[in-house]
């Protein structure tokens, strides 16, 4: 058990609650888009080692047969529903924290950031550790089901806990990541969200 300070102890709590029911909001449709996105990233990745952060409730697991798949979330019920849908590509299942992410250095070909982006606190934090744990010329998809202005409308609507997270339209999001020194690959943002970028080494 990992010890989770203010204020990402409200998100755990708040995905906590809804654990149990958190894959019935996805759609055959949604199925699709996952299945293209996560394809994406992984015909890109060097290797067969994926990280899926965030990982919710294993939605993503059925698409990744064939690799050596890490998976982590911050909520601990995410986590048992998760290891209901394991499958027999993940490899290590735990409860961790997306700004300490409990892997060495360039050991991971593939990160799936799978609706998790606007609840991270501190997202520069985030894309350093992302870009520390990918080998050279990994990829990282940012994916969401629906685009930005969206995400962000039902974030608001939600209130409490998710009421301030805030996911960057692709310009923004874009210069956050070239700001870590990843290179944007393909940008998808009309039926939904996704930033396939890659890991090139940082300019001293």
């Amino acid at each position: 058990m990992i010890t989770v300070e203010h204020p990402l102890r409200n998100k755990k709590e708040y995905f906590d609650t809804i654990a149990e029911n958190w894959t019935t909001q996805y759609t055959d449709q949604d199925s699709e888009v996952l299945q293209y996105t996560i394809h994406e990233i992984l015909n890109e990745a060097p290797g067969k080692t994926i990280l899926d952060i965030g990982c919710g409730a294993g939605i993503s697991f059925p698409f990744l047969d064939n690799y050596n798949v890490i998976a982590f979330d911050l909520s601990s019920r995410m986590i048992e529903q998760a290891n209901r849908n394991r499958t027999p590509s993940i490899d290590l299942l735990l409860q961790a924290d997306t700004h300490r992410i409990p892997l060495k250095d360039e050991t991971i070909d593939g990160i799936i950031a799978l609706a998790v982006y606007p609840h991270i606190i501190d997202k520069a934090v985030f894309l350093d550790e992302c870009y520390r744990v990918l080998r050279p010329g990994g990829s990282f998809g940012i994916i969401h089901l629906h685009p930005s202005h969206e995400i962000n409308r039902i974030h608001q609507e939600a209130g409490d806990a998710l009421e301030d997270d805030f996911l960057p339209d692709p310009p923004e999001m874009i210069r956050q990541l070239e700001a870590t020194n990843f290179a944007p690959v393909r940008i998808d943002h009309d039926n939904f969200y996704f930033i396939l970028s890659k890991k090139f080494d940082k300019v001293n």
